[in-house]
């Protein structure tokens, strides 16, 4: 149960015992190969679910730091029927946009260890494993403040919850 449900459970006075079994992840993974040719931010998850992992916001994000920041490529890992909504930020934006598809194992690690910054634009999630694969990869990740993420990032530290679906800095 994660603290959301924890709190619900109290509130509405459920006597049996409840535990809470935090996000984790036992993989010790190398560390970071900080890019400072270029800075990438990375996004890992399936891409057949637009509204819930938040790919429309996703998209929205790229477009307004792009037009502020041309020299940030956006690796984008995972496929499903939604790959389309890049596309055409894809053919304005050709050097910044890197579509890799699904990706497993040393080449999925790879993509983990040269990045700078890992995003989470998803609406609600109830265990973001490529949010702890990016944790456990010391990658600092950026995610809304919703179920989920609130039990994985920790105030400020390797990571940043930000208020849902801003869209700002």
């Amino acid at each position: 149960i994660n603290t959301r449900d924890r709190y619900l459970l109290h509130k509405i006075r459920y006597k049996k015992k409840i535990y809470f079994i935090p996000n984790f992840i036992y993989e010790t993974k190398p560390k970071l190969i900080f890019n400072k040719q270029k800075f990438i931010a990375l996004f890992v998850g399936r891409l057949d679910s637009a509204e819930h992992k938040g790919l429309d916001l996703l998209v929205k994000i790229m477009q307004n730091v792009l037009k502020r920041n041309n020299d940030i490529i956006f690796e984008i890992v995972g496929s499903g029927k939604y790959s389309n909504l890049f596309s055409e930020l894809k053919l304005t934006y050709e050097n910044n946009i890197k579509l890799k598809g699904f990706l497993t194992g040393k080449k999925l690690e790879n993509c983990y260890l040269k990045s700078n910054l890992f995003l989470f634009p998803s609406r609600y999630e109830s265990f973001g494993l490529s949010l702890l694969e990016a944790q456990a990869h010391g990658l600092p990740c950026v995610c809304f403040k919703v179920k989920g993420p609130t039990n994985i990032i920790l105030k400020n530290f390797q990571g940043r919850l930000v208020k849902p679906f801003s869209l700002q800095k």
